[in-house]
């Protein structure tokens, strides 16, 4: 199973946890607030354009509860499961999270766009995509595109962690189809 991530934090020096957004294959999400992120590390950017976004009220939980109910949903699939993210920062920031008390189901984390590559290679049945620059940045494009699409047709902004998650399963999916429909 394929649950794509992503989250929101204060700054690139310190990136203390304020959200975690993840949506799984099946459509199953996950999103929670960290009510006790330190707003004094906040970036200005953070300020002005994630903090007026989150939710709140019943999201609203301490990053003990998060980590337990993160790992408790993620243990809840019956298979193995692969963290999926457009940003390695994210993974960072949920081995932090996770501590020693991972999911005994979690396999690790691959980007989505050496997902995509991996996936392209195995259609061509190449082991480089050097001599298929151009449609390596077509796969790319769609995956872009689709999450542009994606904030436009639902009314969303991004840098907000299970919308962001959500454009981002939407991109790949495009993408990913794109790939399998390629004739070779």
């Amino acid at each position: 199973m394929k649950i794509f991530i992503d989250t929101e934090f204060t700054e690139f020096q310190n990136m203390g946890l304020i959200s975690l957004g993840l949506v799984a294959e099946n459509g199953q999400k996950f999103y929670l607030e960290n009510k006790d992120y330190k707003k004094e590390w906040c970036s200005d950017f953070v300020k002005i354009h994630i903090l007026p976004l989150l939710y709140g009220k019943e999201y609203a939980k301490s990053e003990d509860e998060i980590a337990q109910l993160f790992k408790a949903w993620v243990e809840s699939f019956q298979e193995s499961v692969l963290i999926v993210g457009d940003y390695a920062g994210d993974w960072k920031i949920l081995e932090r999270l996770m501590g020693n008390n991972a999911p005994s189901n979690l396999q690790g984390f691959i980007n989505v766009f050496n997902l995509l590559a991996h996936e392209l290679a195995d259609k061509l049945n190449v082991q480089s995509l050097v001599r298929h620059e151009k449609l390596a940045q077509e796969v790319d494009l769609q995956f872009r595109q689709t999450i542009q699409k994606w904030f436009v047709k639902n009314k969303k902004m991004p840098h907000h962690a299970l919308d962001d998650a959500l454009s981002n399963i939407e991109g790949y999916l495009v993408a990913h189809n794109f790939i399998q429909n390629l004739t070779v």
